[in-house]
């Protein structure tokens, strides 16, 4: 089955049936590492040892549609009140505490799923909370 264009039919229905949006800034390198100065309490990226100009923050955007969190989760304490969690496959695959901006509001990602069969990503399942 060609799950490349599942994903692009998830995608458009996604973008036709939902006005929030999701965006987020990530800065990434495959070269160097970012690493904690708590002589001067901030973060430098490094490439074998050396101080490196930190790289270009890329920006995100796409559109996801939230979802229904049992009130069986809340009850037992799985998840907070306020947490809320949302579908999405327009942006890359968030990484674990990660702040994104859905609709507005900051969050941090604490749970992130993939739904990726035949190992094409088709949609990402991302619970987050204030």
């Amino acid at each position: 089955m060609d799950y490349t264009a599942l994903k692009t039919r998830v995608n458009s229905l996604i973008k036709r049936y939902t006005e929030l949006t999701i965006s987020f800034t990530r800065t990434e390198s495959t070269t160097a590492s970012k690493i904690y100065d708590p002589a001067t309490n901030t973060f430098k990226w490094y490439t074998d040892g050396s101080e490196v100009t930190a790289p270009t923050a890329t920006d995100y955007e796409g559109y996801c549609i939230e979802t229904f969190t049992s009130d069986y989760f809340k009850a037992k304490g799985y998840v907070n009140e306020s947490d809320r969690t949302f579908i999405t496959n327009g942006i890359p695959k968030l990484n674990k505490n990660e702040t994104v901006t859905i609709d507005g509001t900051a969050y941090t990602a604490y749970r992130v799923a993939t739904v990726n069969p035949g190992g094409t990503d088709v949609l990402y399942r991302i619970n987050v909370r204030v």
